[in-house]
């Protein structure tokens, strides 16, 4: 039986989909059982793959609906193996246990997920995965919502910069490596380039000229994000064998 959405759902649906690397979009929340000035519009995006580009565009689409239905938007970005194959999976700043419920959402293509949540491993290792990924989701919140017209810039790079270093560490802790130096870095995530952390501690250094040069700051912070999330789906690899 086909679902009767509300307009700004169904809007939203038309607009997300049409975005290069998406592979389905989850309709969560009130979906079918709307109410004016009550529900919000939550939806999952699932993507092939998670990069800076994909994620401006989705922010794109969140600005058009923002301005056109002036509502909450709540849009989650995960990507077709996070939600499909990680054993540790967090929807959003979602406990593992929401994905009992997950699994009832509405695919707009019509796809029945299969969601199997592992939450037997060594408790510091799921606490500490659990902080890896709020700190992934809220910088892909944060560019969702970001004013890409705004003057302080500099100011979600910071933020991002800072959250990477410490999304680093606990990509780390989670194999048993405390020391976050390039060198285990290397040796637990060999095919990743760690020269990002190199350019962090020189914009931090140079900060009072870089936070100028809004080009270097974009640039900067296309760098960081495409580190973020290639090292996120290569930790979600690797737990899925330990």
């Amino acid at each position: 039986m086909k679902i009767k959405l509300h307009e700004s759902v169904e809007d939203a649906i038309i607009l997300l989909k049409n975005l290069e690397g998406v592979k389905d979009i989850l309709i969560r929340g009130s979906s079918d059982d709307f109410v004016d000035g009550w529900s919000d519009i939550d939806l999952t995006v699932v993507a092939y793959k998670i990069d800076y580009a994909f994620l401006r565009n989705v922010s794109t689409v969140y600005k058009k609906l923002h301005i056109k239905y002036k509502m909450k938007i709540s849009i989650t970005v995960v990507s077709e193996y996070d939600l499909t194959r990680n054993k540790w999976h967090h929807h959003g700043d979602k406990c593992m246990s929401y994905n009992k419920r997950l699994v009832n959402s509405i695919s707009a293509n019509g796809i029945k997920y299969q969601i199997n949540s592992d939450s037997s491993a060594n408790p510091l290792k799921l606490d500490t995965f659990y902080h890896l990924c709020m700190l992934v989701h809220d910088i892909r919140k944060r560019i969702l919502e970001f004013d890409w017209n705004a003057t302080d810039f500099e100011n979600i790079l910071v933020h991002s910069l800072k959250r990477t270093k410490h999304i680093v560490r606990y990509s780390l802790e989670l194999f048993g490596i405390f020391d976050p130096s390039a060198g285990s870095f290397n040796t637990v995530f060999p095919s990743i380039d760690y020269s990002i952390m190199k350019e962090i501690d020189s914009t931090r250094s140079q900060w009072k000229h870089v936070k100028h040069d809004k080009n270097k700051i974009k640039e900067i912070f296309e760098n960081d994000i495409n580190f973020v999330e290639t090292l996120f789906d290569e930790v979600m690899r690797k737990i899925n064998v330990i």
